[in-house]
């Protein structure tokens, strides 16, 4: 009895002077008696002050390991639903949980197996209860609603070996405290696990990796941690897992449950893990997965005039209390930048001067009055200085004689002998891109002569001009001004470019354009650029017609005395090619010297008329033609299109008709102010 009482006392002794140190505010008599009725039931406090021999006690377990289970089953809830994942950020565990959870497995009768967990208290927790350390607890069930405790099983991991083909499911509880537990004690609860027990082995024909993250640090205090997690196809393949690193010097691998853990010497790489599951008829099957290793920022390069964007790394649950950013430039000032709590922080555009920069951030996570800081690495800043060329051109082309668009990109009425002034303004805006061994081409005809060429107002000739045929157009020639060189100038260039217009032929249009060819001193990489490109429309000083036939409707006895229109044809009638240089007022005719007729024998009994837009005709035959356009000074002659309700209709007149097919002439005249040009052009129909 004796040895009862001092038992009950040592462990009530403890557990009071456990909840002291963990926190006082539970150093209270009435919350004394509470807590300790609620583990040891049937006991209560008398007054201490009576004699011990004279305490009533009821039968008791003897032995401590026996009372902490009754202690602990009166605690934890056996069916309690599993505990949601914890908030970790980076190395800090903000809630407690589960960071792996166990996972199903597959076996045959007589081969092990064994369930691996990992849990843990949040970094509040632990700074009040500084001495707790964390407890397992075990269940098993056959049917996932009637769980029994394993007392026997009280480590980190579970190991199973089955004795019959099924089912059985299990969890664990985790349980933090110090000496003895309470009502109040932090507890979670991991999903439920099955091991399913098969008639023989299983082999796997695939794995794959998978991470809860893909981002470790290398410069922090705690262990920055990740699981990796092996996925085999089928699922329920039967052989083992084993893992292996292939630098262990970046992070190791727990070769059993798949922890990588990052170095803390601040060593950067990207390690790769790889996990081989066993088969027992084939060769095993390999998976992996790369993870980077770092401090939380990438060193950046960007060219000068770019800017630079520094991301933190690493996976986040939560968001930090705080963020700010801070530079240090090359003199080793301390500058911060940036204190608007966001993960990322841009640089202004850089300039050559901040090339060596270096960038860090600090985040602050917080809970009440306590505070946790993560600093990141240095993170280095290289500007690249720009060597970039950065060119533009812009081409325009006039005539002496006038006649452009209002943006010099046209010109009009360009004939043999003009002499055409075609100009290049070129901006170059970094004087650090170093162009060298530069030229410049002119695509013109092969028929155009050079008369002057200047760039920036001074001459160019000798050497530096030449004319080379267009590989590509043997109709073509090039104006080559060369030795163009910019490394050491910046900002606006001219060239200007006058040719005397040689014999074009039949060729109505033409287009030039400037190409810009050079290196870039530093990489001795080409650039090239071209100018937009300039239209130069000749005026051959004459008016061209080309003319096309027409057919009527059939004509029979149901059309006498009707008007029968042409057959359908939506395209030009008459195409005409205006290309005087002086437009003289113009006016277009339609003449029918001769009637239609057959065999040159029988004539056609009907009457061809005109119709105009607003249904008004006009007769044609013999001398009586009828204008079809005018124009007046300075426009051009179009092209010719009618309607089916427009041009010359035949009415058919109501007297005897003679089948066959009828002809006859159309003429087109053509007269202007100036002498005139005229074209006749036959019409059949």
């Amino acid at each position: 009895m004796k040895k009862i009482i001092i038992i009950v006392l040592i462990n009530i002794l403890a557990l009071l002077v456990g909840l002291f140190v963990v926190n006082k505010k539970f150093w209270q008599d009435e919350v004394q008696t509470t807590v300790v009725a609620g583990i040891i039931p049937g006991i209560s406090f008398p007054d201490i002050s009576n004699p011990l021999p004279s305490i009533p006690l009821p039968s008791l377990p003897t032995n401590p390991e026996d009372l902490m289970n009754i202690a602990l089953d009166n605690i934890i809830d056996k069916k309690h639903k599993p505990t949601s994942d914890p908030f970790i950020f980076l190395i800090f565990w903000l809630t407690l949980g589960y960071n792996l959870q166990p996972s199903d497995k597959y076996t045959v009768v007589n081969s092990s197996k064994t369930l691996y967990t990992s849990s843990g208290n949040s970094i509040w927790e632990s700074l009040l209860n500084p001495l707790a350390t964390p407890h397992y607890l075990w269940y098993q069930s056959t049917d996932k609603e009637n769980w029994k405790r394993m007392y026997s099983e009280t480590d980190k991991y579970l190991t199973v070996t089955p004795n019959k083909v099924g089912t059985v499911y299990y969890k664990q509880a985790t349980i933090w405290y110090w000496q003895v537990p309470a009502n109040f004690t932090d507890i979670v609860y991991s999903k439920v696990a099955s091991v399913t027990t098969l008639p023989k082995y299983r082999d796997a024909d695939k794995l794959t990796v998978t991470a809860d993250g893909d981002y470790l640090y290398n410069n922090q205090e705690n262990d920055s941690t990740i699981f990796v997690k092996g996925l085999p196809s089928p699922s329920d393949a039967t052989g083992n897992i084993t893992w292996s690193v292939d630098d262990s010097s970046l992070a190791t691998v727990d070769k059993k449950t798949g922890q990588v853990i990052a170095n803390k010497n601040g060593k950067s790489g990207i390690v790769r893990i790889t996990g081989e599951l066993s088969n027992t008829a084939k060769s095993s099957v390999k998976g992996s997965i790369d993870i980077k290793v770092g401090g939380g920022l990438d060193d950046m390069t960007v060219h000068e005039g770019d800017t630079a964007k520094f991301d933190i790394r690493g996976h986040f649950d939560q968001k930090p209390t705080s963020v700010v950013w801070h530079k240090i430039l090359p003199n080793g000032q301390d500058k911060v930048v940036s204190d608007d709590d966001t993960m990322s922080y841009t640089t202004p555009k850089t300039s050559y001067n901040d090339n060596l920069d270096k960038y860090f951030a600090v985040m602050t996570i917080t809970n009440g009055t306590k505070n946790k800081q993560i600093k990141t690495n240095l993170a280095n800043l290289s500007v690249l200085k720009n060597d970039r060329p950065d060119v533009s051109i812009k081409g325009t082309i006039f005539n002496d004689k006038g006649s452009h668009n209002d943006t010099g990109e046209i010109l009009w009425n360009v004939s043999s002998g003009d002499i055409l002034t075609f100009k290049l303004n070129m901006s170059y805006s970094n004087p650090n891109g170093a162009l060298t061994n530069g030229l410049i081409g002119l695509r013109v005809p092969k028929t155009m002569q050079p008369e002057a060429i200047t760039l920036d107002n001074k001459n160019i000739s000798g050497l530096d001009f030449s004319q080379v045929p267009n590989p590509d157009n043997s109709e073509e020639k090039i104006f080559v001004i060369n030795n163009i060189d910019l490394a050491n100038s910046a900002g606006e260039h001219s060239l200007e470019i006058k040719g005397r217009v040689g014999e074009m032929g039949k060729i109505l249009s033409y287009k030039s354009m400037f190409m810009f060819q050079c290196n870039n001193a530093y990489t001795g990489s080409p650039f090239e650029v071209d100018s937009n490109p300039l239209v130069w429309y000749l005026g051959h000083d004459m008016i061209t017609l080309k003319a096309y036939e027409w057919k009527y409707q059939n004509i029979d006895e149901t059309t006498k005395g009707k008007l029968v229109k042409r057959q359908k044809n939506d395209s030009e009638v008459l195409h005409v090619d205006d290309n005087r240089i002086n437009k003289a007022s113009t006016t277009l005719s339609l003449y029918q010297y001769n009637p239609f007729n057959l065999n040159n024998d029988i004539t056609l009994s009907a009457e061809t008329r005109y119709y105009k837009k607003d249904g008004s005709f006009v007769p044609i035959g013999g001398k009586n033609g009828v204008v079809v356009e005018e124009t007046t000074e300075g426009v051009p002659l179009k092209s010719i299109f009618w309607s089916l309700d427009e041009g010359p209709l035949l009415y058919v007149l109501p007297r005897e008709l003679t089948l066959g097919s009828y002809t006859t002439l159309f003429t087109w005249q053509l007269s202007q102010s100036i002498p005139n040009t005229n074209l006749s052009v036959t019409k059949n129909s």
